[in-house]
């Protein structure tokens, strides 16, 4: 059975302000556990007074070491780590192939306006129409297959939005799957000069989660934003009785960086390895790194569906992305006419992706993976600016010996999330 509240906590317990003594499961690496009675500091933002965790296990580590005011300074060692390599790929070749796409869009759009035009209309237009023809024929194919996976995938998103908040802790695992209440979710939301009104937005559909309590909220913030620390210690007064944790970095560019969401989750990242394994002594593989941007609406069974789907992976975890469906549709009505159907097509893309069967789609601005693969990967790149799609890449370097995956989660029976439109 599992324990209640105050076994968990130990009866008579004082928080916020006040000392608590009570007994404390702390996953231990290589899956074993301590349990220790402890005394944290006077103040504790993982603790507060007023909070009450649901039953079960793996919700007592509340209390840590902990830097001031909730700023974590230190991160994960950095040397040692070759920076003129990706993952084993030289400097050189790497800067060549990143431009592989630039020369095919390049010498594909010359051929097509130099040959098509003077030479295949005028010699031989039996061979022009044959190629017109097969690009209609294959858009034709495309539209259709779009259409019947985007039904096919609202189809299921109606079905699993409709979810009660127990649904996926109660789902049924494989033998030997790793305990759900021993998933923690450490969510980098990066930040640089936001309204703090489109923060809380944010920030609130992360407290509203059903597993809200296996939630480690890590407010990436950039330190040559002078009102960042301003911004932080409020959201962390309005929001750390909410969540299992919250935290947030100052990130400072250093040389060979590139000011972007790539350097902040690179730096927020190996701060919260530093505190949650190495200080916390909290076991990796019970961790999962979630990126999003900071106007991210989840829905409150976003993390429960991915705990679900993490825990009855098995070792396929480490070797995966897990996507959410992108929707870009929920200010359509406050933007250009343009922007407005751009962002529709796009939702509607993005949901045909998932929900078809054959596709293998990239991860798009939120995504999560397991801290051992961000491991393997050396984290972020620091030196570039779109991060999901060369976080996918970099993975794939990194992981060579294994046939790698996307879980398309949310369109087989798991999870959805909303993005507010750019």
């Amino acid at each position: 059975m599992a324990p209640s509240h105050e076994d968990a906590v130990g009866p008579g317990s004082v928080f916020a302000g006040g000392s608590r003594k009570g007994p404390e499961r702390t996953p231990l690496l290589g899956g074993a556990s301590l349990v220790t009675s402890t005394t944290p500091p006077p103040v504790s933002n993982y603790v507060i007074q007023s909070r009450k965790f649901p039953d079960g296990a793996g919700h007592t580590i509340r209390s840590s070491v902990e830097a001031e005011h909730g700023l974590l300074d230190d991160a994960e060692d950095t040397h040692g780590v070759d920076n003129e390599s990706c993952c084993g790929v030289e400097g050189t070749a790497y800067a060549m192939l990143a431009r592989l796409p630039g020369l095919h869009t390049y010498t594909t759009l010359a051929f097509f306006l130099y040959f098509g035009h003077s030479w295949m209309l005028m010699q031989r237009p039996d061979i022009a129409v044959g190629i017109i023809g097969c690009f209609m024929l294959y858009g034709v194919v495309r539209f259709w297959i779009m259409w019947g996976s985007a039904f096919h995938g609202l189809n299921l998103l109606r079905k699993n939005d409709s979810r009660n908040p127990k649904y996926w802790q109660q789902q049924k695992r494989p033998l030997g799957s790793l305990e759900f209440g021993s998933i923690w979710h450490a969510v980098i939301v990066p930040n640089y000069k936001e309204p703090i009104s489109k923060l809380r937005q944010t920030l609130d559909t992360i407290a509203s989660q059903s597993i809200a309590h296996q939630i480690v909220i890590c407010m990436g913030m950039e330190s040559r934003d002078p009102k960042a620390h301003e911004v932080a210690l409020q959201l962390q007064s309005e929001y750390a009785d909410k969540v299992g944790g919250f935290c947030y970095t100052s990130h400072t560019l250093e040389s060979g960086e590139v000011a972007g969401k790539s350097s902040n989750e690179n730096w927020a990242a190996r701060c919260v390895k530093r505190l949650m394994v190495d200080k916390m002594r909290i076991n990796p593989d019970h961790i999962v790194l979630t990126v999003c941007d900071a106007d991210s609406f989840f829905h409150p069974n976003h993390f429960a569906c991915l705990t679900h789907s993490y825990c009855a992976d098995g070792e396929d975890r480490f070797h995966k992305f897990y996507l959410g469906v992108t929707n870009f549709m929920p200010n359509v009505c406050h933007v250009p006419a343009v922007c407005s159907a751009r962002y529709t097509v796009l939702s509607v893309g993005r949901m045909a992706e998932l929900g078809s069967p054959v596709s293998s789609p990239f991860p798009l601005a939120i995504y999560s993976l397991s801290l051992r693969l961000a491991q393997k990967a050396q984290y972020w790149d620091p030196s570039v600016i779109p991060e999901d799609w060369h976080m996918y890449f970099r993975c794939i370097f990194a992981d060579q010996v294994y046939n790698y995956t996307v879980s398309k989660v949310p369109l087989q029976g798991r999870f959805i999330v909303h993005i507010v439109g750019h």
